[in-house]
Formats: C-alpha cells, structure tokens, sequence
C-alpha cells in the first residue's frame, strides 16, 4: 500500500499537484513508532479542490477507477473513492474537512509536517490540526466502528517529538465549530485513557456552548440514517455554516446532482421514492434489532427446535 502511495505522490508532483497524506499513511509514518501498528484498508491523499480533475487523470492513469464521478460529489463532499484491481482502495480528498470555505482549505496547507513515504518526499497534516482532524472524523457514524481514533489520538498525544498546540486546538474547534465532537472525544480520552488533556482545555470547550443549530448538525453527523444525514447535513448545515453565498437555487442543483451519484439514481423522479425505500430500510432493522433474539423467540407451532 506504501508503494501504491508513492507512486501515486510521485506521478501527482510531476503534474505539479501538491499532497498531503491523511489519516492512516501519516499516522503510522509520523505518529506510531512502527507502522506496521497502525492497520489500514485504504490511501488517503489530499489535493487542492481546483487541481481534482487534474489529480483524478493521473490516478486514471496508474490504473485507479473512481466509484463516482469527482465532479458529481463537488463541492458538497471532501473526497472521492478510487479502487484498483479490487484489492485496494484510495480516497482523493479535495477538502481535510467537510465545511466548505475556501480560507479553511487554504489555512490546512500551512499546518503541515515534512514526511517521506518510500523516497517520495510530502507532507501530513501537524500534531495540532492532525489531532482534531482524528477526533472529529471519529465521531462521525460509520458502518464500521471507527474505534481506532482513540488509538490515533493517544499516539498523537504521546508524542514527544511533535507537541499539540492547545491554544491552537481551541481556536480550530471553536472557528469550525467543533466544540461537541471534541469536548465529547478529549473527555473520554481522558477520563477512559487517562490522556494528556489539559483540564483548562475541557472546562474551556465546555464554556463555549454549542448553538442549537450546531447540535442538530452534531445528530446528523453522527447519525445512522443515511436520507437525514443527506438531506440535513449537507443542503442544510454544510451550506449555511460556510456562508458560501451560493444560492439556494444552486444549492439545490448541487445537492440533487450529488444525491443521484450516491444513490445511483438516473431519474430526478425517482429520488423520493428512493429516500422513501431507504427510511423505510432502516425504519425495518430498528424494529428487527429491537425484537428478542432467535435463541430467546418461540419456535412456530408444529416445529421442535432448540
């Protein structure tokens, strides 16, 4: 996978496309002592949003298929999935995180620490911006559980070589409005872990009460029900919380463009009732999840199982 990422790096530097690996390709490389204790299942490279079509030819041309087209999930979501051969899979960030404002993309590029991935010199995200960057990404609702963000955050906190700049941390949290996902995941660090959370850290966020509006967004982040977390998350609080000046006409465009490439859906007509099947999915398993198990259910008349 190392090698994989290299050559992508590599190919990406001669177009004169500037990198920065995320999560699982820097933490082992900076964070964890070995590598090789940090599990990963895929590449995460970010590019800046204008260079994507232009990054997106040369994973083409090593080889890399996108799930979706990049132009489809722009600019409403951070990145897009590349798969090669089924084995392995890369995710092209065009944003660190999911708020769209361009001085926040930009302000990423300057938080940055020298890397080396097999000869191929890069960047990763600092101990600072890498940590809220673990946090906030670890709250968000996945069908996987993403447990190891409590392993990346420690390894981050341990660190000798790179400190966490807490009054920095702060003024991310409060300017991106983080102040829930990390007052939420520093606590539990360190209450659980025992971490080095400062305490004026924890009784500051805990002073910078979120607005309505940013818990509701915080519900959808973390929510399990994927039409709300479309439909809130991303026409409503990702818009609105940039204050992009994009009109909700446009708004709308973008979002319907982007819920068909998800959804897979190829008429406009066919959305509602698509939302509607999937509401209703989920609506099922919770009903199901909430009834006894099989061993504790009677079996039906005429039958004598265990």
């Amino acid at each position: 996978m190392f090698s994989h990422a290299a050559a992508l790096v590599r190919d990406l530097q001669a177009e004169d496309i500037a990198t920065i690996l995320l999560k699982g390709l820097a933490l082992a490389l900076v964070f964890y002592q070995e590598p090789a204790l940090r599990p990963m299942a895929d590449i995460d490279v970010l590019v800046r949003p204008e260079r994507i079509g232009a990054a997106s030819a040369v994973c083409r041309r090593l080889g890399w298929q996108p799930v979706f087209d990049p132009h489809d999930l722009l600019p409403l979501d951070q990145g897009v999935h590349f798969t090669r051969n089924s084995k392995f899979q890369l995710d092209l960030h065009w944003r660190a995180f999911w708020q769209i404002h361009q001085d926040w993309d930009e302000e990423v590029w300057t938080q940055t620490l020298p890397v080396a991935l097999a000869g191929v010199n890069t960047q990763c995200l600092n101990a600072t911006m890498q940590l809220l960057h673990v946090c906030v990404h670890g709250t968000q609702w996945s069908e996987e559980p993403s447990i190891r963000w409590v392993a990346d955050a420690m390894a981050i906190l341990r660190s000798e070589r790179y400190p966490v700049d807490w009054e920095g941390l702060l003024e991310q949290a409060a300017k991106r409005k983080y102040t829930l996902p990390m007052l939420e995941t520093l606590e539990y660090l360190r209450l659980a872990l025992d971490a080095p959370v400062p305490p004026e850290v924890l009784e500051t966020l805990r002073r910078n009460r979120p607005t309505p509006f940013e818990r509701i967004s915080y519900r959808a982040l973390t929510s399990g029900n994927e039409a709300l977390r479309t439909l809130l998350w991303w026409q409503l609080v990702a818009p609105l919380r940039a204050r992009s000046g994009v009109s909700w006409q446009k708004r709308w465009s973008m979002l319907l463009r982007y819920v068909r490439a998800k959804w897979r859906v190829r008429s406009l007509w066919a959305l509602p009732f698509s939302a509607i099947a999937k509401l209703g999915s989920k609506a099922a398993r919770g009903v199901w999840a909430a009834l006894p198990s099989r061993a504790a259910r009677p079996a039906p008349p005429g039958l004598d199982r265990p």
